[in-house]
């Protein structure tokens, strides 16, 4: 059998197409790694800064999934579960839920949306909203006080990787035992 690389008629033998398709595999297992390890990296760093990564990986998939309410029911349930058991929670643990207006007003949502997306670092130009109405006004408001705040986090990391906290040499070390990368950079700037 005759075989020409630039031929498209010609027959490929099923070796080759198993072979290119194993390298396509090996290299993205390698980028998937590589993405894990990337991913394992920040959440450590999170976690470093005392975010709770666990829970709050589950607040995300919360959200992606669109299960809030089944959440809710289940944590309601829980509680239930546990004061029949004789667990209540304490009064001094009742603050930890915090209330929200049950249906907000639409400019009120408006800008807490835009506040989330400026956060989160999306398009400025994602807004649900005309902005030239009054709820994209509102929406852009909350945006760029979102943004703002983002900006001002992101920096306190980079200066939190680049200045090192009193005391420290000025090398690659990291914090203080339990301290984090924020805290380091609030602390040499004082």
């Amino acid at each position: 059998m005759s075989e020409h690389p630039n031929d498209h008629n010609s027959k490929i033998s099923e070796d080759a197409i198993i072979a290119v398709q194993l390298s396509k595999l090996k290299r993205e297992t390698a980028s998937s790694k590589t993405a894990q390890g990337d991913l394992k990296g920040l959440q450590n760093s999170l976690d470093a800064d005392g975010l709770n990564v666990k829970a709050a990986s589950d607040a995300l998939k919360i959200v992606e999934k669109g299960k809030k309410q089944k959440t809710i029911n289940y944590i309601t349930d829980l509680l239930k579960y546990l004061r029949v058991l004789g667990q209540p929670l304490e009064a001094d643990q009742l603050e930890l839920f915090q209330s929200v207006p049950v249906m907000p007003g639409i400019l009120e949502q408006a800008y807490e949306d835009g506040l989330l997306a400026g956060r989160t670092g999306e398009d400025r130009f994602s807004s649900p909203h005309d902005l030239n109405s009054d709820s994209g006004r509102e929406w852009d408001k909350g945006f760029g006080v979102g943004e703002k705040e983002r900006e001002t986090v992101l920096a306190m990391e980079q200066e939190a990787e680049i200045v090192p906290a009193e005391g420290e040499a000025n090398d690659d070390e990291s914090p203080d035992e339990g301290q984090s990368n924020v805290e380091a950079s609030i602390m040499a700037a004082e």
